[in-house]
């Protein structure tokens, strides 16, 4: 009974890796998007308010987008290529990272 648990966790969790994956990409931007902004906004603090906006939406919408999509199926096709166990800890120990990076930056 316990090895039918497992092997439904571990067939849910293999489905469900790239929106994982996803997440903790989203997790690690919003971590530091905003010392990613804050070093578009020195390089573009010259620029018009027209110019610093339509940059601003180019970094969020389509930059952020795009990485996180891209780096997103990067990130799940690599942890695909381990056993199950081991998935279960790549994934843990990352967010695990993620919180303490974001305590270190006074973000929890």
């Amino acid at each position: 009974m316990l090895n039918d648990f497992w092997e439904s966790f571990f067939k849910f969790l293999r489905t469900h890796l790239n929106e994982i994956s996803m997440a903790y990409i989203a997790t690690v931007f919003s971590i530091f998007g905003d010392d990613i902004l804050k070093q578009i906004r020195k390089k573009t603090k010259k620029e018009n308010f027209f110019v610093r906006l339509a940059i601003f939406i180019a970094i969020c919408a389509f930059g952020f987008g795009m990485l996180t999509s891209f780096f997103g199926r990067l990130l799940s096709h690599f942890i695909s290529g381990f056993d199950n166990l081991f998935i279960l800890i790549i994934i843990l120990g990352l967010f695990i990272i993620a919180g303490i990076i974001a305590e270190e930056k006074r973000q929890l």
